[in-house]
């Protein structure tokens, strides 16, 4: 090859580079200003204009240096041209892959963040539902307190251990997402305990809790909720007790009671949205309600077991 032929094909790659260069500093500058998902098409305008303008001006120094330096034979308009195209090729195939990139490493960037604020805003949720739940039942206690101190004083003793029970069951529990079925129905057994201190005779309670579903895992507190809800918001007397069904089944736990609702009792709806809410955030799905004219049946579904 002569000198003249090693003199094109290294003015060629020189040329080519000095395209890429121009080009990829201007995408950067026009990226700096309008970043991925800000004015993504004008800012690709933008850079295939400059690519135009970048290529006819490198085009014009290619044909000017071999047109009257290498080959002396003046100013090749043709030549200008026909570099004019391929220069414009070059940064447009390259814009293109370094967009597709761009927007690619975009994209996961975005989801990634969308992931982490929705775990973030599901966790501030789960933390708040939980903390509200305490209190509530904190408050409906006391108040089933003041009542038996005035009704049944004799019996004010043994209602406040059989609560401060209750109440350690809150406190190991604080902070925990899940607890087995044995350990949730103790507490609720022993709030169902101190209800029969205050209300004897007012209800009865059928139990069926196999033993291959005692391991299961529910949300703490949840079963006291369930039967603490059924006890305000229905009437029950000696005369015509409140019947209680829980069962232990392959789609969770389910409590089932009569429907006698009292009219003088207004419901927040905290308690079973509470437990909806958590249970769904726990990733259990749904809390099961089913109504007829009269029984009320609550199914809580089995929390997954925690993956390794």
């Amino acid at each position: 090859m002569t000198l003249a032929g090693w003199t094109e094909v290294a003015a060629g790659f020189g040329f080519a580079v000095m395209i890429v260069a121009l080009h990829e500093s201007w995408r950067a500058f026009w990226l700096k200003q309008w970043p991925y998902g800000n004015h993504d098409t004008r800012r690709q305008l933008v850079i295939f204009a400059g690519s135009i303008v970048y290529g006819a001006l490198g085009s014009a120094a290619y044909a000017a240096f071999f047109g009257l330096i290498v080959y002396n034979f003046g100013f090749n308009l043709s030549l200008v041209i026909d570099q004019t195209f391929t220069a414009i090729l070059i940064p447009i195939a390259i814009s293109g892959i370094s967009e597709s990139f761009g927007f690619r490493s975009a994209y996961v960037d975005e989801r990634l963040a969308r992931e982490e604020a929705g775990r973030a805003a599901a966790e501030a949720r789960y933390d708040a539902l939980k903390n509200r739940l305490a209190p509530h039942f904190l408050f409906n206690s006391l108040g089933a307190l003041a009542q038996t101190a005035v009704e049944r004083p004799q019996a004010v003793e043994s209602f406040v251990r059989s609560l401060s029970d209750i109440y350690r069951y809150v406190l190991q529990t604080e902070g925990r997402e899940r607890v087995s079925l044995e350990e949730d129905w103790k507490a609720a057994s022993a709030f169902l305990d101190v209800q029969a201190q205050r209300r004897p005779g007012t209800f009865t309670v059928s139990v069926d809790i196999p033993e291959a579903y005692r391991d299961r895992a529910l949300i703490p507190m949840s079963l006291l909720t369930l039967v603490e809800n059924a006890l305000k918001h229905n009437v029950a007397t000696r005369s015509a007790p409140l019947d209680f069904d829980i069962k232990a089944g392959p789609e969770g736990m389910t409590v089932s009671n009569p429907v006698r609702p009292v009219l003088s009792v207004e419901s927040s709806g905290i308690g079973l949205s509470n437990l909806g809410s958590r249970f769904r955030l726990a990733g259990a799905g749904s809390v099961a309600i089913a109504q007829t004219e009269t029984v009320f049946s609550v199914t809580l579904p089995w929390l997954p077991e925690p993956t390794a």
